[in-house]
Protein backbone atom coordinates (compact mmCIF):
# COMPACT_ATOMS: atom_id res chain seq x y z
CA UNK A 1 0.00 0.00 0.00
CA UNK A 2 2.84 2.42 0.83
CA UNK A 3 4.46 1.77 -2.57
CA UNK A 4 1.23 2.78 -4.31
CA UNK A 5 1.08 6.01 -2.30
CA UNK A 6 4.73 6.77 -3.13
CA UNK A 7 4.13 6.13 -6.84
CA UNK A 8 1.10 8.43 -6.76
CA UNK A 9 3.13 11.09 -4.96
CA UNK A 10 5.91 10.79 -7.55
CA UNK A 11 3.46 11.27 -10.38
CA UNK A 12 1.74 14.22 -8.69
CA UNK A 13 5.10 15.81 -7.85
CA UNK A 14 6.18 15.60 -11.48
CA UNK A 15 2.97 16.75 -13.13
CA UNK A 16 1.13 18.94 -10.61
CA UNK A 17 0.45 22.57 -11.37
CA UNK A 18 -1.13 23.25 -7.97
CA UNK A 19 1.02 25.40 -5.66
CA UNK A 20 -0.48 24.00 -2.46
CA UNK A 21 -0.02 20.40 -3.57
CA UNK A 22 3.58 21.06 -4.59
CA UNK A 23 4.29 22.74 -1.26
CA UNK A 24 2.88 19.71 0.55
CA UNK A 25 4.81 17.21 -1.60
CA UNK A 26 8.04 19.20 -1.16
CA UNK A 27 7.95 18.25 2.52
CA UNK A 28 7.76 14.52 1.79
CA UNK A 29 10.12 12.19 3.63
CA UNK A 30 10.78 10.51 0.29
CA UNK A 31 13.71 12.16 -1.48
CA UNK A 32 12.46 11.04 -4.91
CA UNK A 33 9.22 12.92 -4.33
CA UNK A 34 11.13 16.05 -3.25
CA UNK A 35 13.39 15.67 -6.29
CA UNK A 36 10.37 15.49 -8.64
CA UNK A 37 8.95 18.64 -7.04
CA UNK A 38 12.31 20.37 -7.60
CA UNK A 39 12.24 19.29 -11.26
CA UNK A 40 8.68 20.54 -11.78
CA UNK A 41 8.68 23.84 -13.67
CA UNK A 42 5.43 24.74 -11.90
CA UNK A 43 6.99 24.62 -8.43
CA UNK A 44 6.60 27.92 -6.58
CA UNK A 45 9.80 29.92 -6.14
CA UNK A 46 9.67 29.60 -2.34
CA UNK A 47 9.57 25.82 -2.71
CA UNK A 48 12.61 25.84 -5.00
CA UNK A 49 14.39 28.09 -2.53
CA UNK A 50 13.64 25.72 0.38
CA UNK A 51 14.58 22.62 -1.64
CA UNK A 52 17.91 24.26 -2.55
CA UNK A 53 18.88 23.58 1.08
CA UNK A 54 17.61 19.98 1.08
CA UNK A 55 19.85 17.47 2.82
CA UNK A 56 20.01 15.34 -0.34
CA UNK A 57 22.31 16.54 -3.14
CA UNK A 58 20.10 14.95 -5.83
CA UNK A 59 17.28 17.27 -4.78
CA UNK A 60 19.62 20.28 -4.87
CA UNK A 61 20.83 19.20 -8.33
CA UNK A 62 17.22 19.13 -9.52
CA UNK A 63 16.77 22.68 -8.20
CA UNK A 64 19.92 23.75 -10.06
CA UNK A 65 18.54 22.24 -13.29
CA UNK A 66 15.10 23.87 -13.01
CA UNK A 67 14.89 26.77 -15.47
CA UNK A 68 12.67 28.71 -13.04
CA UNK A 69 15.08 28.69 -10.12
CA UNK A 70 15.81 32.30 -9.11
CA UNK A 71 19.34 33.57 -9.76
CA UNK A 72 19.94 34.29 -6.06
CA UNK A 73 19.28 30.60 -5.32
CA UNK A 74 21.68 29.56 -8.08
CA UNK A 75 24.31 31.89 -6.61
CA UNK A 76 23.91 30.13 -3.25
CA UNK A 77 24.13 26.72 -4.94
CA UNK A 78 27.47 27.78 -6.44
CA UNK A 79 28.79 27.47 -2.87
CA UNK A 80 27.11 24.11 -2.25
CA UNK A 81 29.26 21.60 -0.34
CA UNK A 82 28.54 18.95 -2.99
CA UNK A 83 30.80 19.12 -6.05
CA UNK A 84 28.06 17.34 -8.01
CA UNK A 85 25.72 20.29 -7.43
CA UNK A 86 28.40 22.78 -8.46
CA UNK A 87 29.29 20.66 -11.52
CA UNK A 88 25.63 20.71 -12.55
CA UNK A 89 25.62 24.50 -12.39
CA UNK A 90 28.81 24.63 -14.42
CA UNK A 91 27.20 22.39 -17.05
CA UNK A 92 24.02 24.40 -17.48
CA UNK A 93 24.59 27.21 -19.99
CA UNK A 94 23.28 29.21 -21.64
CA UNK A 95 20.67 30.01 -19.00
CA UNK A 96 23.15 30.01 -16.11
CA UNK A 97 24.17 33.47 -14.98
CA UNK A 98 27.63 34.19 -16.31
CA UNK A 99 28.85 35.56 -12.97
CA UNK A 100 28.17 32.13 -11.47
CA UNK A 101 30.30 30.51 -14.17
CA UNK A 102 33.10 32.97 -13.43
CA UNK A 103 33.01 31.92 -9.80
CA UNK A 104 32.89 28.22 -10.64
CA UNK A 105 35.91 28.59 -12.93
CA UNK A 106 37.90 29.13 -9.72
CA UNK A 107 36.28 26.20 -7.85
CA UNK A 108 38.54 24.14 -5.59
CA UNK A 109 37.35 20.96 -7.30
CA UNK A 110 39.29 20.64 -10.56
CA UNK A 111 36.43 18.89 -12.37
CA UNK A 112 34.00 21.68 -11.50
CA UNK A 113 36.51 24.34 -12.53
CA UNK A 114 37.27 22.60 -15.83
CA UNK A 115 33.55 22.19 -16.62
CA UNK A 116 32.91 25.86 -15.86
CA UNK A 117 35.85 26.91 -18.04
CA UNK A 118 34.55 24.77 -20.92
CA UNK A 119 31.06 26.24 -20.51
CA UNK A 120 32.48 29.77 -20.46
CA UNK A 121 34.48 29.05 -23.60
CA UNK A 122 31.32 27.75 -25.28
CA UNK A 123 29.38 30.88 -24.31
CA UNK A 124 32.20 33.11 -25.58
CA UNK A 125 31.97 31.31 -28.94
CA UNK A 126 28.31 32.40 -28.99
CA UNK A 127 29.38 35.97 -28.10
CA UNK A 128 28.03 35.85 -24.53
CA UNK A 129 29.89 38.10 -22.09
CA UNK A 130 31.45 36.21 -19.16
CA UNK A 131 31.97 38.12 -15.92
Amino acid sequence: MKLLKTNGDLLRARKSMDDMELRQLSRSKNREVRKRVAENENSPLDVLERLSADRNPEVRIAVAENDNTPVDVLVRLADDPSPEVRYTLASSPPWIATDILGKLEKDTNPLVAARAQASSQYLRSLNFRIA
